[in-house]
């Protein structure tokens, strides 16, 4: 179902007391990954389902507007990686599944089929991090904004060109790219409509 683009949820439940409850919030921040791991244990399952989130009409025209400088008509038409003269670099941050977010990807033409299939194009938030070897998030007082300071910069770079989708992305990858890319003098921008987006937005 996330290879055909579709949003995958399972649902699940189990009773548990309030007590027990109230014991998980006060021993655990709600996000992490103890809390998880101790909510969601014996759990009863019920079922799966997949939900279509489509595109917006138009939006692969204006993808490729802004990569290319013109509108495609067929996708066979677009020039190969080599030869084109690529205007703006589109990505593509979501906290979908990696598959889902490949097939959004291609909807959208944020990336061509020969490009999901290059080593480096699609990733998981986690291979991201893993890639960077280390960096730190930093509250800078006098734009009252977070920073990301990266320990090796070089490991950014050999990823920046080539990487298009971020797959489970979390504010903290979203903050890493627009972070890095405003560090090597590029112009950014950037929408989103979740708390997620927030840091990076601002």
């Amino acid at each position: 179902m996330a290879a055909d683009g579709l949003k995958v949820i399972s649902y699940a439940f189990k009773e548990i007391e309030t007590g027990e409850l109230d014991r998980l919030f006060q021993s655990y921040s709600d996000e992490s990954d103890e809390f998880r791991w101790e909510l969601e244990q014996d759990l009863i399952y019920l079922c799966t389902f997949g939900l279509e989130d489509p595109c917006r009409v138009g939006l692969k025209g204006h993808v490729q507007k802004l990569r290319y400088g013109k509108e495609y008509g067929d996708v066979n038409d677009i020039p190969s990686s080599d030869s084109r003269n690529n205007q703006v670099n589109v990505r593509l941050m979501t906290g979908d599944h990696v598959e889902t977010a490949r097939k959004a990807g291609l909807e959208a033409g944020i990336i061509t089929v020969s490009e999901s299939m290059e080593d480096g194009c699609v990733m998981h938030a986690q291979e991201l991090r893993d890639h960077l070897e280390g960096y730190t998030k930093t509250w800078d007082p006098v734009k009252s904004q977070f920073q990301i300071v990266f320990h090796n910069f070089t490991k950014f770079d050999e990823l920046k060109k080539r990487l298009k989708i971020i797959a489970r992305a979390t504010s903290e990858e979203k903050l890493i790219m627009v972070e890095g890319i405003k560090r090597r003098s590029g112009m950014i921008g950037m929408t989103g409509d979740s708390i997620a987006d927030a840091e990076a937005l601002k």
